[in-house]
């Protein structure tokens, strides 16, 4: 079978050319704003422009002596406008341009946790979930930056210092010749800058996928970190990761803190070529003061568009890296998908069939199950036991489909479960797993999950026969209680009862128990056992178990041994044949006589 891997299979420029183009396409969606944008930062560019030309009318007006007291206030009120003008476009291209910026990134957020939520088990098993968390946010985060003000500093960076030469070289050529001379040297560096940004961010942001899922891992362990005593240990390591990433950062920081000084560097030594040549044009008359003085202040100008070209190189490659992250999870394949022609599963029965299905997690692996067939009838239940990896749950997985079985395999009703629609196929189901996950809501959302509307008295009926309801009821705030993150406020036998009556909520056409007894005690599970045997009247059932008590009163009990089907019959057919099924319940018993006197 094949493996979901994150690995790097493009080489970076394709990799990089890729996120582009798709930075682009959300861009194209929202053309609209974009382009209203843009042509707004024209218009504060081109006014922007209009303030040197009126201090230059000013100064040479002074300078001849041909202006009195009462022609400063027209010069005053011309430099307001075009500051009352700016302020207005500038909130305008605000709006416009971040306002898209958030759209584009609530939309990669969206897309990237739908594209998650078809993916299968498989990728999840190799996924780290700390990884896919700061791709969802600090990587989604990176992209919103480039878009949104890596838009504004193209378009003004490139505008404004356009103009600003235009202008610069309409004024005195020659000068604008001189003072330019630095910009050469900017455009290496400028390339080399990024090259190395785009490296070390994609660093950075790799240490903090390894950062938060340290940092979750311990988090979800905090009660095993205590019990061993490993507070000390634990904040070590997280140290260490912490430093890691602080390191990864001061790398990328030290790049980006030795451009901006440069820029002002190149700046200033452009400004002392501007005096030094243009004071001498002043003195040998070939421009007036007025002209230096606008020369200047568009000189000036053109310091912002130099530093916003690092900033937009800095923003760029940090986009491009993180959009690269999210697109190494969007190009995942979803190894589970509806074929073309999937069929509906009819509303009535739900016969299940196993055909000489054999299977493995991955081709390096010997199979899990070999061979195994049986049947079970609509209305009927039929329990899977055996020892600890025989192969029971991975019977309930594939019946899941989280994992594909063989074609021809597996079938529901005749229909190979490979073309049933996945949609289907799982509202068939109501599963309750070993292992039972409970949100971090409260426990009457959690018992109607996937309910929209369930009033209280059916929560509770449901709760009664998976014998929650008097636990729940002893807690302060009853069906309010919070459970907690993963059902953390409640002990394992309470999770899985929860789950029990969260899937008899369901009134599910099969019910599929995985050894969801495994954690409470015999009183309570004869309890359950007993409201059970009410709930599932005229409902397909599967049992999967390794406690043959729950087991007893199936309709019939398939023995998992080795990834086969080593004995098939009832409670008491099979204690006559002897064999495995005998052995495992003669072993129990002693266990419970034990656990009795003890």
């Amino acid at each position: 079978m094949r493996q979901v891997s994150l690995g790097q299979d493009k080489s970076s420029k394709q990799e990089k050319r890729e996120a582009l183009r798709v930075i682009f396409s959300y861009f194209w969606q929202y053309r609209r704003y974009t382009i209203w944008g843009i042509v707004v930062l024209i218009i504060v560019d081109a006014v922007q422009l209009i303030t040197p030309l009126i201090i230059r009318s000013l100064v040479d007006r002074m300078a001849s002596g041909s202006i009195g007291l009462s022609d400063i206030p027209p010069f005053a009120a011309a430099v307001l406008a075009v500051g009352l003008v700016m302020a207005v476009c500038r909130f305008l291209w605000f709006h416009f341009l971040i306002v898209t910026s958030e759209r584009i990134s609530e939309q990669i957020r969206g897309k990237f946790f739908s594209h998650l939520l078809k993916l299968s088990q498989r990728f999840f098993q190799h996924s780290k979930t700390g990884d896919l968390m700061a791709r969802i946010s600090n990587d989604t985060e990176a992209v919103r930056m480039a878009c949104g003000m890596g838009i504004i500093l193209i378009v003004d960076g490139v505008l404004l210092a356009a103009a600003a030469i235009a202008v610069m070289v309409y004024i005195n050529s020659a000068l604008a010749l001189y003072a330019l001379m630095p910009l050469p040297i900017l455009t290496v560096v400028v390339i080399k800058f990024g090259r190395m940004v785009h490296s070390r961010f994609k660093a950075v942001q790799a240490r903090v996928s390894d950062m938060t899922e340290k940092i979750r891992d311990s988090f979800s362990g905090i009660r095993v970190l205590k019990t061993f005593v490993q507070e000390a240990g634990e904040l070590d390591r997280i140290r260490d990761v912490s430093w890691g990433y602080v390191n990864d950062n001061m790398r990328l920081i030290k790049i980006w803190g030795a451009f901006i000084p440069l820029i002002w560097l190149l700046s200033g030594l452009s400004m002392a070529i501007m005096f030094y040549k243009g004071g001498s044009f002043v003195i040998l008359g070939k421009m007036t003061v007025g002209d230096l003085s606008a020369f200047t202040l568009y000189l000036e100008m053109l310091t912002w568009p130099m530093i916003a070209l690092g900033w937009l190189i800095n923003l760029l490659q940090r986009g491009t890296a993180s959009m690269t992250r999210i697109n190494q999870v969007m190009n995942v394949e979803p190894e589970i998908i509806d074929v073309p022609d999937a069929k509906e599963l009819p509303p009535e029965s739900a016969r299940i069939e196993f055909k000489n299905l054999t299977f493995a997690y991955s081709d390096d692996l010997d199979p899990t199950l070999s061979n195994v067939s049986f049947d079970v009838s609509p209305g009927k239940t039929v329990a899977i036991v055996g020892r600890t990896g025989a192969g029971k749950s991975t019977i309930a997985r594939l019946l899941l489909r989280e994992f594909d079985p063989p074609p021809g395999s597996l079938f529901i009703d005749g229909t190979d479960v490979r073309k049933l629609k996945m949609h289907d196929l799982r509202s068939l189901f109501g599963y309750v797993p070993q292992d039972s996950f409970l949100f971090s809501e409260s426990i009457a959302e959690n018992i109607a999950f996937g309910k929209d509307e369930i009033d209280i008295s059916t929560i509770k009926k449901f709760a009664r026969r998976s014998a929650i309801d008097t636990d729940i009821r002893d807690f302060p705030n009853g069906y309010d209680t919070i459970v907690g993150e993963r059902g953390v406020m409640l002990s394992g036998g309470q999770k899985q009862r929860v789950a029990i009556a969260r899937a008899l909520v369901k009134n599910p056409r099969v019910l599929l128990l995985d050894d969801c007894l495994s954690a409470v005690d015999t009183e309570t599970e004869s309890q359950i056992l007993s409201n059970l045997r009410e709930s599932i009247q005229g409902i397909t059932t599967l049992i999967v178990s390794h406690r043959l008590s729950a087991v007893q009163l199936a309709d019939e009990i398939i023995v998992l041994d080795e990834g086969q089907v080593k004995q098939r019959g009832t409670h008491r057919e099979l204690l006559k044949q002897g064999g495995i099924y005998a052995k495992l319940f003669a072993k129990q018993q002693i266990e419970e006589r034990l656990a009795r006197d003890s």
